[in-house]
């Protein structure tokens, strides 16, 4: 076989190859000589002219030839590697069985553990598949131990009929040293079954990053790719509760998420949001994308941290690059959250905006980088250096007293968010290594819309603003009957609503309407004919209409009186009642639902109220249930809130 071989089909297949200026001067020449005598013999010079030319004898040309042409374990030819000066291109084997040796003789076992697997090759199998935890997943997560695995190899020894007389327990230490080599070598072989068996979750996580293949999805203009991604931040805050805009009362929280938008190719961050809840909502992903899609993030006007001020040019890029507003995103990239794939998140906004999803494999933060580099520097810079932070684990960055500190040194959730909004603004002004040769996000997307000349495609003019955008639609039908007196109206999430036109018209019982909801304030609906005909406002009717609430806010009252936990009558404004409980029943948890209820009646956006039009009352009795203890069902001290049951 290996006299077909040429020197041409050499070249074509490849083979190992040496830079001679790296060889000393001796070695050189050497190496030198060789590969020109394998040339002209693989060009096919005769042995004797080669000899007369190269001064090697046939014997050795021919050896040489034989060491050049052999296949190395990566099935690759040797080549010039094997014609270096005292190069070994095979593994020494043993063919003798040992001697007994003195107590303290030294040597003469040089290849004893090649021999031992050759004689018990099923011993080496099952050591290997014990190495790399192959089958198994009860020691991943533990201490890597060598030490282990060595008294592993004993035992199976021991279990294949190996004596006392045989290595390694003939000798002094067991083999323990070549053994040790042995489960290195065993790693060594396989880079990635290695990582998985001794790893902890950080070197899993990279195993993924730097393996030289190119992404399938890579940003090579602003907004290609957009990364969404939350954080939990864990400690013990002194959060001013507000249940009415003059009422301020001090408690403490121990747990608030940051979630936020960044754009890949200039790592600029597009919105973020602070999240009062125990976990996030699929409503809350969706307000992100909104904000970060059509903008109008300000700067707050007044900051109440002393020495705290917006560096000059900082900001969002929707408020500092006009153009960027309402430009098309090419792919969203996701992790696998719960939030991430409800309707809202996966369908709604995925075909409103026009962008693809990319969820990903379980456990791979390294493909969304560009968020976990912003979270990591916001957690590294300041989160983790409060003092009432607990850290990201107990042995990192957790303070030793934070309840206590929380309390002496009143570190308020308003002045921590006014910290972010800072940082978030100084952040996208930030120069860059990398991608962005020393340029900041800012820089780098200003010249890409404005010096660049790039179309970007952008979103439709009705939807260039957040509550269009984030508004979504119902089919409802219109429900009533004459004989019974009640008049035309349709149901949303357990609430009747109706309009003065709606309610005279009972022709239109049984008619389908498409409903377009706010899911910031649920008590008015845009109610539209199939055809996509306007037909008019409906408003709530019963304890819904007195105050301004979520559609968030709307489930898990409902689920709290199902459970009957919470008892309202015609009369009552369910969202006073439902305030009332939270101020009631003060945990940590309720303290997080709290601000969010009040963030969402009284936050920066206003509160305007929606007057409804005289409309007749409906003849429809109301069931009163009775109040028992917590939110949607009893709550033990600690215990999280519960959410919503749907994508809400």
């Amino acid at each position: 076989m290996k006299s077909s071989i040429t020197w041409e089909s050499l070249n074509r297949c490849g083979y190992g190859r040496v830079d001679e200026a790296c060889l000393k001067e001796p070695d050189k020449n050497i190496f030198l000589l060789r590969r020109e005598a394998v040339k002209l013999k693989l060009e096919g010079q005769a042995l004797k002219e080669i000899e007369t030319y190269t001064g090697l004898k046939p014997q050795e040309v021919c050896r040489l030839v034989s060491r050049f042409t052999t296949l190395d374990d990566f099935g690759v030819y040797h080549g010039e590697v094997a014609l270096l000066p005292n190069k070994r291109i095979k593994q020494y084997t043993r063919t003798n069985i040992e001697q007994s040796k003195r107590s303290e003789q030294q040597g003469s076992l040089s290849g004893i553990l090649g021999l031992t697997i050759a004689k018990h090759p099923d011993v080496f199998r099952k050591f290997v598949k014990r190495v790399l935890q192959q089958g198994t997943t009860a020691f991943r997560g533990l201490k890597y131990k060598k030490s282990y695995y060595y008294a592993e190899f004993l035992n199976l020894l021991r279990e294949d009929g190996v004596t006392d007389a045989e290595w390694p327990f003939s000798v002094q230490g067991a083999g323990k040293r070549t053994i040790l080599k042995l489960i290195d070598s065993i790693s060594n072989q396989d880079f990635e079954k290695a990582v998985f068996a001794v790893a902890d979750v950080g070197g899993k996580a990279h195993l993924q990053v730097g393996n030289g293949m190119q992404r399938l999805i890579v940003g090579s203009a602003p907004f290609d790719v957009i990364e969404i991604d939350a954080y939990k931040i864990d400690g013990f805050f002194s959060l001013a509760v507000r249940p009415e805009p003059n009422l301020t009362t001090t408690t403490v929280i121990n747990r608030f998420w940051l979630i936020a938008a960044v754009e890949s190719r200039s790592e600029a961050v597009l919105a973020y949001r602070l999240v009062f809840s125990s976990e996030v909502r699929a409503q809350d992903i969706l307000d992100l994308i909104c904000d970060a899609s059509v903008g109008g993030w300000e700067p707050i006007s007044e900051l109440d941290v002393p020495g705290l001020e917006y560096p000059n040019g900082a900001g969002m890029p929707c408020y500092l690059i006009e153009e960027s507003r309402g430009a098309l995103w090419g792919c969203l990239y996701l992790d696998n959250a719960m939030a991430h794939h409800a309707a809202l998140v996966s369908s709604n906004a995925r075909n409103i905006l026009g962008f693809s999803i990319n969820y990903g494999q379980l456990g791979r933060p390294e493909r969304r980088s560009q968020i976990e580099g912003l979270f990591r520097q916001a957690s590294q810079r300041f989160l983790h250096l409060i003092p009432s932070s607990t850290g990201s684990n107990p042995w990192n960055g957790r303070s030793e007293a934070p309840i206590e500190n929380a309390e002496k040194y009143q570190i308020n959730i308003d002045e921590a968010a006014q910290v972010v909004d800072v940082f978030m603004a100084t952040y996208n002004i930030t120069p860059r290594r990398g991608r962005s040769y020393s340029l900041s996000p800012v820089e780098v997307m200003r010249q890409f819309f404005r010096e660049n000349g790039l179309i970007f495609p952008r979103l439709q003019d009705r939807l260039q603003s957040v509550s269009e955008l984030s508004s979504h639609v119902k089919q409802c039908t219109i429900r009533g009957g004459i004989k019974k007196g009640i008049r035309p109206y349709i149901q949303l999430d357990k609430a009747h609503y109706t309009s003065a036109e709606l309610a005279s018209r009972p022709a239109l019982i049984g008619v389908r309407l498409r409903v377009k909801i706010d899911p910031k304030d649920y008590r008015a609906v845009d109610a539209y004919y199939t055809s996509g005909e306007f037909f008019g406002t409906l408003h709530v009717q019963g304890i819904w209409r007195h105050s301004k609430h979520s559609v968030t806010t709307r489930k898990i009252i409902n689920r709290a009186i199902e459970k009957r936990v919470l008892e309202c009558s015609m009369i009552d404004d369910v969202i006073v009642k439902y305030r009332e409980h939270l101020i009631s029943s003060k945990t940590r948890s309720t303290n997080l639902e709290l601000q969010r209820l009040f963030d969402e009646q009284f936050g920066l956006e206003g509160d305007v109220e929606k007057e409804a039009p005289a409309i007749p009352a409906p003849v429809e009795k109301v069931k009163v249930q009775s109040v028992t203890s917590m939110i949607g069902f009893d709550l033990k001290p600690g215990q999280l809130i519960p959410g919503p049951e749907d994508d809400y």
